[in-house]
């Protein structure tokens, strides 16, 4: 084969410019010369090159060059081009990429058998396409450069990565790693490699190709990806994606069962992997594969434990920089009850399950708000504090209604909720909630917060000790346990104060055990009401393991305004128990829209319509006693407000249906209460007198019309019963100052007194 040089020159003589030509017999290189009128020197067989010739006295300055497909093995002479900006000699014979002109700036040498660059590239180069090649090494890459397509090589590991690079491609390089992606990168290609993990994907990131490597799981994917394709992986997970996506595939994963909340996709493949239901449909696809119509949506009993997303849902998040934007860090919150109101009322209820929310509505104009009543947060975003979602059956979804949350200033400590059960003799767990209230919405905000815990037992029992794994009290004195705090932001609510008591041997079924916890400090507390906490339990003495509890237990008076019932469940079955749920129907004379979540074995997604609650434990898998009787049990608890101004003689009862999968229900014993006596501090003197409340929500004006009485005063308070304002009595009241949540206004007359609820939205 013979060996050609590239020479670009002109003559300078006494005419000026003169183009001049040799040829050189069956030379496509030459070939291409002539055709595009340039001019060579010959030496022997080779195109060579002089700096300066009396045949070839100048180098003629070319800016482009293109000498593809020419069956060329070496352009040694390449770097006296001074002026070039372009080279493109891909599809040739080369080996090695010699010294190159400072002034290039795009260099495309693909498909050769280039195993090296034998000098640094040059310092201006933007764009370096070299696949196709044995390369091994790549040398330094200048700061100039914006493009590297290196795909098809041996390159491996790649070097670091320009500040300024936009467009990178290395698929099929035996890449085991990526190196740091800078900001600025708008298309990657890594397809048909090794590696196992990325690092973080860049913000400006648009296009994304993954495909063929081994990555099991994915870090947070940039807000402007449009798309992405991750097929032949072995993922198992897939984090949130973002709005702006149009092409998404997730096909050939075969440990991916579950999906994120899905956009507006326009192409979407998701076949050979363990996707058997789909959290929702995309909002605008027009091609999938496999079609959408064979595989239905996911119900929160879906095999795998995947995300649901009903009509209406989104999420809730701890905004820290007041951008109204989930970033990365940012936590998400868990436990917080979001209520949904059609036509001002409220018609469904939902805690959070994973920093998500869901209801299933029918056609309407709904309300959507998070209720922050007993919460140590504000909602920061949106600004209205509520979303409006019209729901029809040509749009039959609205998503991402999410809520942005910031602690308020100051600190909320909070004695929440204890759990137990006494049998003379025997020695029992006490499960006692106790620390920042925030804690238990998965969010701290009582941080170098110092105070201390107290508790307190009364009756036949006593102290044996911590819990294992729970703190060590500072002091025990007879049956008084105190905890010194240093920083109530290092504790954890749910088990740190957890004891173990020994109930004594003369103990009587039906004597009472009661607990008194007292947290400090109060001053500076947001709400010190909830730092105290009475809980009474019943010595028994054999029991079903599927009862509900409510205290106080059995008579109570007029002022009692909270019971809290607790229902426990066991697996007594001979097989693991996938799901559970538990179907809890209110009495009429609870007020369902106080319901609040206080304790639980495990998470429950607790939706209420009107007075029916379900608790929902899907994939619970709780064992069989026989199996593992400890690990048997469950239990969820919460405490209900009862309605205003209810008569002597009054009954609240309850019973608890719990579902061990497909099972018949197992039916609960039935609580009761009755109201035997009256020592509230007010009452209703004429039982006609009524006040009706509209718009209700409202954001500003409260209209009020009243019937068969004159108020004089009004009172407002919050859901926890502290007074926010009194006032004259007026038909129409400003509550624009107030924080969204759930209020309580009273009107007093000479003859009457008469209450109601509002929501401010």
């Amino acid at each position: 084969m013979k060996r050609f040089l590239l020479a670009l020159f002109i003559v300078v003589g006494s005419l000026g410019l003169k183009a001049q030509w040799v040829l050189i017999p069956d030379n496509s290189f030459g070939n291409w010369l002539n055709a595009h009128g340039y001019s060579a020197c010959l030496q022997g067989s080779s195109i060579t090159f002089w700096e300066m010739d009396t045949t070839c006295p100048a180098l003629l300055t070319q800016i482009n060059l293109d000498c593809s497909f020419g069956n060329i093995d070496d352009i040694e002479g390449i770097k006296f081009f001074r002026n070039l900006k372009t080279l493109k000699c891909k599809h040739n014979n080369l080996n090695y990429i010699p010294l190159l002109p400072d002034s290039l700036l795009y260099l495309e040498c693909g498909t050769n058998q280039i195993q090296s660059f034998v000098s640094p590239l040059p310092k201006q180069l933007a764009t370096l396409i070299c696949l196709y090649n044995p390369l091994y090494l790549l040398p330094i890459l200048p700061d100039s450069l914006k493009e590297l397509n290196c795909s098809y090589t041996n390159v491996h590991p790649l070097p670091p990565l320009p500040n300024g690079i936009t467009k990178l491609l290395c698929a099929s390089c035996q890449l085991s790693t990526l190196p740091n992606l800078p900001e600025g990168i708008t298309f990657l290609d890594c397809s048909s490699n090794n590696i196992t993990s990325l690092p973080p994907l860049p913000i400006s990131l648009t296009e994304f190709n993954c495909y063929g490597n081994h990555l099991t799981y994915f870090p947070p994917l940039p807000g402007g990806l449009k798309k992405l394709y991750c097929s032949f992986n072995s993922l198992n997970n897939i984090p949130e994606l973002p709005d702006t996506l149009q092409w998404f595939d997730c096909s050939y994963n075969p440990q991916l069962s579950c999906l994120p909340h899905l956009t507006k996709i326009d192409t979407f493949y998701f076949g050979a992997s363990n996707i058997t239901c789909l959290p929702n449909y995309p909002e605008s696809n027009f091609f999938s594969a496999p079609s959408l119509s064979t595989v239905p949506l996911c119900d929160i009993f879906n095999t795998n434990g995947c995300s649901v997303y009903w009509n209406i849902s989104g999420e809730v998040y701890l905004d820290q920089n007041f951008n109204c934007l989930h970033d990365g860090t940012e936590t998400y919150f868990t436990n917080a009850k979001v209520l949904l109101y059609k036509n001002g009322n409220l018609v469904e209820q939902s805690n959070l399950f994973g920093g998500t929310y869901s209801f299933v509505t029918d056609s309407g104009q709904y309300t959507c708000m998070l209720d922050t009543t007993h919460l140590p947060f504000s909602v920061s975003c949106p600004d209205l504090g509520y979303y409006t979602s019209l729901i029809t059956d040509l749009d039959s979804t609205d998503a991402y209604r999410d809520f942005g949350l910031h602690c308020k200033p100051g600190f909320d400590l909070v004695a929440q909720s204890m759990l137990g059960g006494f049998r003379p003799g025997l020695i029992h767990f006490v499960k006692i909630e106790v620390g920042e209230l925030g804690n238990f919405y998965g969010i701290n905000c009582a941080i170098d917060i110092s105070g201390s815990v107290v508790v307190v037992i009364n009756g036949p029992a006593h102290y044996v000790s911590p819990e294992p794994g729970a703190l060590m009290p500072t002091t025990v004195v007879g049956n008084t346990i105190t905890w010194n705090v240093s920083d109530f932001g290092l504790v954890n609510l749910f088990s740190d104060f957890n004891i173990m008591v020994q109930t004594d041997t003369t103990a009587h079924i039906g004597n009472k055990i009661c607990f008194t916890v007292s947290v400090t400090p109060t001053v500076g507390d947001n709400n010190p009401a909830n730092n105290t906490l009475t809980h009474c339990f019943t010595v028994v003495g054999s029991f079903d393991p599927n009862i509900k509890e409510v205290y106080p237990i059995a008579d109570i008076d007029t002022a009692q305004e909270w019971l809290t019932y607790t229902i426990h469940f066991q697996n007594t079955g001979t097989a693991e128990a996938q799901h559970i749920y538990v179907d809890d129907t209110l009495d009429t004379d609870l007020d369902a829209g106080s319901f609040q979540l206080l304790a639980y074995s495990h998470q429950p997604l607790v939706q209420i319509k009107q007075n029916a609650v379900r608790f929902n434990f899907p994939n619970i898998n709780l064992p069989d006693s026989t199996t593992n009787e400890p690990a048997s049990h469950g239990y969820v608890q919460y405490k209900i407000k009862l309605k205003e101004n209810l008569p002597v003689g009054t009954t609240i009862n309850n019973t608890a249906f719990i579902y061990f999968d497909f099972n018949a229900p197992v039916v609960t014993n039935t609580t009761n209460n009755t109201i035997t006596t009256t020592t509230a501090v007010s009452e209703i003197r004429n039982q006609k007198s009524e006040i009706r409340l509209f718009p209700n929500p409202t954001n500003t004006i409260l209209n009020i019309q009243t019937e068969n009485f004159n108020p004089l005063f009004i009172t407002i308070s919050d859901i926890n019963g502290r007074k926010i304002s009194e006032q004259k009595y007026a038909p129409q009241i400003d509550v624009s100052t107030l924080t969204s949540g759930i209020y309580f206004i009273e009107l007093k007359g000479n003859d009457a007194i008469a209450r109601k609820r509002f929501v401010k939205m």
